[in-house]
């Protein structure tokens, strides 16, 4: 009988990694509105009788800080099991606009959304994550980077010694490796040049790749993304091919309009601000490093939970 009550308490004290991720929360948050369909019935519209002014007394006069997320950037924007958006750029929206004294709208958008967003006046700054790339150079805008990620794939967790090597990868026959919208089309050039024999699958999300059955053998993201990907979905795991497919500088891109320079100007400050004074990295701690509270409790014991011979 003890040793029933025993396991009861060790097996129902057992801290779950995706329980830890989807109970994930933000403490500090500015008044929020969330448009989910920018472009359709939840249109945004842009501030023409603002249009004169620099991008940064823009959003002061609007009195909204306008930011993009991909709620599929895990961990660092995403719905938690409250339904909450939260996540470490999300945090970072959070107080760059109690920092400018406004309030925040977040519109989703996929990453090929984004130019979209900012060429219609819609969008200060996208924070999910977004690696700087060649083709997006002389059309926005970028920070400082503030993070890098290593492209990867994420395959079924047995399967993670046979994706190690790019040239093994190379040799496989049938590949099919899965792409999203979160992926540009330099990465599927990129995919293409290594994997010449790889069929490419188009999916609509990632969520496609773990909920549709046999859909393909791999799916690429990077590195930090995956591992949080597989922490919802433990029966796959995520490998960083040798060598490197591609390595990110990550960074907060906004649009190239008028004033736009005064704006990251104020960001790249704001930022070493934030580095400064450690929110960085205890937000990395917290967000992806997974360094939370409930993590760091002891677990159940014997001689703790039921003698109480220690604390």
């Amino acid at each position: 009988m003890g040793t029933r009550i025993g396991l009861r308490h060790a097996v129902g004290d057992v801290y779950h990694e995706d329980r830890i991720l989807m109970n994930m929360e933000l403490r500090d948050r500015s008044p929020v509105r969330v448009f989910l369909d920018p472009f359709g019935s939840d249109k945004l519209q842009p501030d023409p009788h603002l249009s004169s002014m620099d991008l940064l007394e823009r959003i002061r006069e609007r009195g909204v800080l306008r930011v993009g997320f991909d709620d599929e950037a895990l961990p660092f924007a995403f719905y938690n099991a409250d339904q909450q958006l939260v996540g470490y750029d999300l945090y970072f929206a959070h107080r760059l606009a109690m920092d400018l004294s406004v309030s925040l709208e977040l519109i989703h958008l996929s990453r090929n959304q984004v130019q979209q967003c900012f060429d219609q006046g819609l969008c200060d700054i996208a924070m999910s994550a977004y690696p700087m790339r060649l083709e997006d150079l002389g059309r926005m805008y970028f920070t400082s980077p503030y993070l890098k990620m290593r492209s990867a794939l994420i395959v079924k967790d047995f399967q993670k010694k046979a994706f190690q090597n790019v040239e093994k990868i190379g040799r496989m026959e049938k590949l099919r490796i899965a792409v999203t919208p979160q992926n540009s089309f330099a990465e599927r050039k990129l995919l293409r040049r290594h994997f010449p024999q790889a069929e490419l699958v188009e999916l609509g999300n990632v969520k496609s790749f773990f909920l549709e059955n046999d859909v393909a053998d791999a799916l690429l993201t990077t590195d930090i993304i995956g591992k949080t990907w597989a922490l919802l979905y433990p029966a796959y795991g995520v490998v960083v091919p040798e060598p490197y497919l591609s390595v990110y500088n990550i960074a907060y891109p906004i649009p190239e309009t008028q004033g736009a320079l005064e704006f990251l100007k104020y960001l790249n400050d704001w930022l070493l601000l934030q580095e400064a004074n450690g929110e960085r990295q205890r937000q990395y701690e917290y967000w992806i490093s997974g360094e939370t509270p409930e993590r760091h409790r002891p677990r159940w014991s014997i001689i703790r939970n039921v003698l109480h011979w220690v604390d």
